[in-house]
């Protein structure tokens, strides 16, 4: 009997919303933004965003929004704005913003390239009234599946990575999985990133299964230094 192999390794990058609502970020009315294409899901004021010719998500409520586009040159996000100040948190034209990084049998790999292509989207309404969207990309047998939730009444979206081997050739090595990258602009006020990191590794057989998982880890880190 043929053995199958996943391998899955989340990261949980848990309301990076960096504590971006800033000391003067109290106006109370949000700032109408033209949405890309319609918006395929709703829940509260918490909603899903898709043009299929421009292949552009955004997900948000109306405090927040976050903008991911993919292209020939890769996926990529174009917009985190805090809709309350009207102040966009990423650089213009910042490149250097990726949805993923990982190191896998010593090659690199981002999404900020041309490493991956789009193989499908879905969204789904959770039990908590969130909305979930999941981009999924390939490049060969590794499929890397993003997960976006955005909560109601929250100016959180959450996010994280999930990473699965779909063929039958062992995946060896993975030494770092970034899901996050971001170019941001200068901010004279302190910004702290908050987040949770943990990782989930499985193996799938035919005719067992093995897990080992480590338990997440909170964090929070002054990411004002070095910004301007």
């Amino acid at each position: 009997m043929q053995t199958r192999k996943i391998f899955q390794s989340i990261f949980f990058a848990i309301a990076i919303a960096l504590a971006l609502m800033t000391r003067a970020a109290h106006a109370q009315t949000a700032t109408p933004d033209a949405l890309p294409g319609r918006i395929v899901a709703q829940s509260g004021d918490a909603y899903i965003a898709h043009d299929p010719a421009t292949q552009t998500w955004e997900i948000g409520t109306d405090a927040i929004r976050r903008r991911m586009s993919f292209s020939a040159s890769g996926y990529r996000l174009l917009s985190w704005k805090n809709k309350l100040t009207n102040r966009e948190w990423l650089t213009p034209g910042g490149g250097a913003s990726a949805e993923l990084r990982v190191v896998i049998e010593g090659q690199i790999l981002t999404t900020a390239s041309r490493d991956f292509a789009l193989r499908d989207f879905t969204t789904r309404r959770n039990a908590d009234g969130s909305l979930e969207l999941r981009v999924s990309l390939a490049r060969q047998s590794l499929v890397a599946h993003l997960h976006y939730v955005a909560h109601p009444g929250t100016s959180v979206v959450g996010k994280w990575v999930e990473l699965e081997n779909a063929g039958r050739t062992t995946l060896r090595n993975l030494d770092a999985l970034d899901s996050i990258s971001l170019d941001l602009r200068p901010s004279a006020d302190p910004l702290t990133l908050h987040w949770v990191q943990g990782r989930i590794i499985r193996w799938h057989r035919v005719v067992g299964r093995v897990a080992i998982a480590r338990a997440p880890r909170s964090r929070a880190h002054d990411v004002t230094r070095g910004l301007g």
